[in-house]
């Protein structure tokens, strides 16, 4: 049989247990149950310094391309400009020498008429002369 200190003991330990989960109910709003996590999902701080080591080098390698890409740009850039200011001095000379082609064919056609009109002038005295 149970002495009457134990079953007071019960039943405050039963009043204490009611009124600990009257409480946690009351506070199950305000904190949500914690979700317990692996810690080998999480890695460890040796491993964080590796893969933050690891994307540092990736990070200059990465800044080193970039680099080196911007270097091919600039130099491209000036062939382009050199390439487009000899573009530009052979445009100038080809129209210049066009201008020129103009003119001699000009003076040509116009010597040619001149030789025509001369040589009709002599054949139309031979005809004159035979008639």
């Amino acid at each position: 049989m149970e002495t009457k200190e134990e079953i007071a003991l019960q039943q405050l330990y039963l009043v204490r247990l009611r009124e600990r989960d009257r409480i946690n109910q009351n506070y199950s709003q305000l904190f949500p149950i914690a979700i317990l996590i692996d810690n080998d999902d999480y890695p460890t701080p040796n491993a964080q310094d590796t893969s933050i080591r690891n994307l540092r080098m990736e990070l200059r390698s990465k800044e080193q391309e970039n680099q080196k890409l911007k270097d091919i740009i600039q130099l491209r850039n000036k062939d382009y400009g050199k390439l487009n200011d000899e573009i530009i001095g052979l445009n100038l000379e080809n129209s210049l020498l066009q201008e020129k082609l103009a003119s001699l064919q000009n003076e040509y056609d116009i010597l040619i008429e001149r030789w025509l009109a001369k040589a009709q002038l002599e054949a139309d005295a031979m005809n004159n002369v035979l008639k």
